[in-house]
């Protein structure tokens, strides 16, 4: 019966979980980005704003800040590159256990499963944490790598991997779901059947060799990049690897070098502005030739996908009402490849698979799929802070939404319970009747055989009987 219990209950958990999701907000709101912006609050804002979020750790539950790292693997604690940090109350929380020689440390994690909903959250139970050169005494954050490592290497810290492996999820699928450019989840747990499955295209992610040591990158390999009227091809192909947490491209020093014959060739005198380590480009308002910069576009070629990936001057630039700035920065630190941000995000939808190592695309109709960029959270809109009660109506039926699909998935997950409880219930009737039969047989046969001893018995005794009458009588 005890078998039967934990089936009937893994089951009814299956059934009643959603997907796992983390949500993560800007560091710095994009939507309160001044309409004046100077060169240092673009940096602030457009290159180094990162995702953050908070992780509810401990019993009770403790907020401790987390940070998105699209440029590392593993998810783990630290002290260091922190935007910002806090203590954790070892003391307070009931479910706080050491490992062996305190290199490590377990404690419970929560993650919610319902979109705008604080109710609906899954615990984690002794999630391991490794302390190596970390004081948990002193205040630390988290981070969230979701880059892949090693090709010869299994990440254990791996998020996705340690959740899967712990049974707390069922698939290795995961994507971003984007609705403005503050507000992002990372939605784990993606279950993608057959039929969805073929409507993507699945391809190996970027891979390069340094040291003897093959790394695998989420990112995409181009045949070329189409600028000005002509193609453009690198020796080695182009190469991009993603990273939502730009709010800008960064492109690649070759590039550079074209862009600014670009403006060279229209008589534009502009050069790019220095400032730390990155090159950034700034257009006035009253050029003459502010319309060639708002026409610009580039076009990336990838044959494994068969699909141009466009970026235009809706992509590309970013007005103000000091000028224009162009979306693609130029870093000194980034010699060889570059990096999609967020426009690519907004404009593409992927799915990643942690596991096999694949990237899904679909090319669709931007409302056709649920993994849809929400276009009331446009750039302009964020941008100028303009139409804010809009945005809240928009989200108020977002979350409508939300709750229509969660009470009508309560529906269906309701009449799955009861049809598991109905089968159940026929299963046990069909199991006693099984059992009651078996035991009927076998009480049968032994009281069969007590019989047929009992008439063996008599016939015995019956003989001894008149074989004794016969002997008088002689």
């Amino acid at each position: 019966m005890n078998i039967f219990y934990v089936f009937f209950i893994s089951q009814f958990f299956i059934f009643i979980c959603d997907n796992m999701h983390i949500r993560f907000s800007r560091n710095l709101p994009i939507k309160k980005e001044r309409s004046n912006l100077t060169l240092e609050e673009f940096i602030n804002y457009r290159i180094e704003n990162i995702y953050k979020t908070e992780v509810s750790i401990g019993d009770p539950p403790q907020n401790i800040p987390g940070f998105l790292r699209p440029d590392e693997n593993g998810f783990y604690i630290t002290n260091n590159n922190c935007p910002e940090k806090k203590s954790f109350n070892i003391q307070k929380s009931k479910t706080f256990f050491y490992g062996k020689n305190e290199e490590i440390f377990k404690e419970s994690l929560y993650f919610y499963t319902s979109f705008f909903s604080t109710n609906y959250y899954k615990e984690i139970y002794n999630y391991t944490f490794s302390i190596n050169n970390i004081n948990i005494q002193e205040p630390f954050c988290f981070h969230f790598g979701t880059q892949l490592m090693n090709i010869y290497r299994k990440n254990d810290q791996d998020l996705i991997t340690v959740l899967h492996k712990t049974k707390y999820i069922k698939s290795y699928y995961y994507y971003y779901k984007i609705y403005s450019e503050d507000e992002v989840y990372l939605v784990l747990d993606l279950n993608i059947t057959d039929k969805e499955n073929n409507k993507y295209k699945f391809i190996r992610p970027l891979t390069e060799s340094l040291y003897y040591n093959t790394w695998q990158k989420w990112g995409l390999k181009f045949e070329y990049l189409y600028f000005d009227d002509r193609n453009i091809r690198y020796k080695r192909g182009v190469k991009a690897v993603f990273d939502i947490n730009f709010s800008c491209i960064i492109g690649s020093p070759y590039f550079k070098e074209i862009f600014d014959k670009y403006l060279d060739k229209n008589k534009i005198n502009v050069k790019p502005i220095r400032k730390k380590s990155y090159y950034i480009y700034f257009f006035e308002k009253n050029m003459k030739e502010i319309e060639i910069i708002k026409n610009i576009e580039l076009k990336f070629y990838s044959k494994e996908l068969n699909f141009h990936f466009t970026f235009n001057s809706k992509d590309l630039i970013l007005e103000k009402d000091n000028g224009y700035y162009l979306l693609i920065v130029f870093d000194l630190n980034n010699q060889y490849s570059w990096i999609f941000g967020f426009p690519f995000f907004k404009k593409y939808k992927f799915i990643y698979n942690q596991d096999a190592k694949l990237i899904g695309f679909q090319d669709f109709d931007e409302d056709s799929h649920d993994i849809e960029y929400d276009e009331t959270f446009d750039n302009k809109t964020i941008i100028n802070g303009e139409d804010n009660k809009k945005i809240e109506k928009e989200k108020e039926k977002e979350k409508e939404k939300e709750k229509e699909k969660n009470i009508n998935g309560d529906k269906k997950n309701f009449s799955k319970i009861i049809s598991i409880i109905f089968l159940f219930i026929i299963f046990l009737v069909i199991l006693t009747l099984f059992i009651g039969i078996f035991i009927g047989k076998k009480t049968f046969r032994i009281r069969k055989a007590k019989v047929n001893e009992l008439l063996e018995l008599y016939d015995y005794s019956s003989k001894e009987k008149s074989d004794a009458q016969k002997s008088i009588i002689k």
